[in-house]
C-alpha cells in the first residue's frame, strides 16, 4: 500500500522544504541587501541636485523591478525542486515501511524493488539480505515442524514413551521457535 497522501511523513517534509526554502530566502536577503542598501545609503549622504535624485530613484526603481521577480522565482524554484525531491525520496521508504510491517506481522516478504536510480541503493541491498535470512530461517522451520510432526507420528505408532516424551519436547521446541519468530 503506497501512501500518496499530502500529509504523508510531516516531518521529514516539512524540514526538507524549509531547509532548501530557508537557505535561499536567506541568500535572495542578503542578496538584496548588498544591492539595496548601497543606494539607499546614497540618498543618507545627501543628494546634490533633482535631477541626481530623479537618476537615483529611477535606479532604485529599476533594481526592484529586476530583482523581486528573479528572487520569487528562485524561491518558487527551490521549493518546487524540494517537494519533487521529496516525492522521490518517499517512495522507497514506504516500500521499506510496508515490509517492516510484513515483518511485524508475521510475514516474510519477497524482496523489495526500487528504482536503479533511487537514492538508497545500499540500504535496499542489505534490507533484501536480510529478508532473505528471514525466508530461510523460516523455511528451514517449517521443514523441521515437518520432520517433528513426522516423528510424533512414528512416536505414537511406536507406543514408546521415551521416544513420545522426546517428541512432544521437540514440538514445544518448535512452538517456542515460532512465537519467538512472531515476537521479533
Amino acid at each position: 500500500m503506497r501512501n500518496e497522501s499530502f500529509f504523508a511523513n510531516p516531518s521529514f517534509r516539512v524540514h526538507l522544504l524549509f531547509v532548501t526554502t530557508a537557505f535561499t530566502g536567506a541568500f535572495l536577503a542578503i542578496g538584496a541587501a548588498a544591492i539595496f542598501i548601497p543606494l539607499f545609503q546614497r540618498f543618507d549622504a545627501g543628494v546634490s541636485s533633482p535631477d541626481e535624485m530623479l537618476r537615483l530613484t529611477g535606479e532604485i526603481l529599476e533594481a526592484h523591478a529586476r530583482y523581486w521577480p528573479v528572487a520569487l522565482v528562485s524561491l518558487l524554484s527551490s521549493s518546487t525542486c524540494s517537494w519533487f525531491l521529496y516525492k522521490r525520496m518517499r517512495g522507497p521508504l514506504f516500500r521499506f515501511a510496508e515490509v517492516f510491517r510484513a515483518i511485524s506481522g508475521g510475514r516474510a516478504p519477497g524482496d523489495v524493488v526500487i528504482r536503479a536510480t533511487d537514492y538508497v541503493q545500499d540500504e535496499c541491498r542489505e534490507l533484501n539480505k536480510m529478508l532473505s535470512g528471514l525466508r530461510e530461517r523460516t523455511e528451514a522451520l517449517e521443514r523441521v515442524e515437518l520432520r517433528v510432526a513426522s516423528i510424533s507420528e512414528f512416536a505414537a505408532a511406536s507406543g514408546d514413551a521415551r521416544l513420545m516424551q522426546l517428541s512432544d519436547e521437540l514440538e514445544a521446541e518448535c512452538k517456542a521457535l515460532r512465537a519467538r519468530e512472531a515476537r521479533s
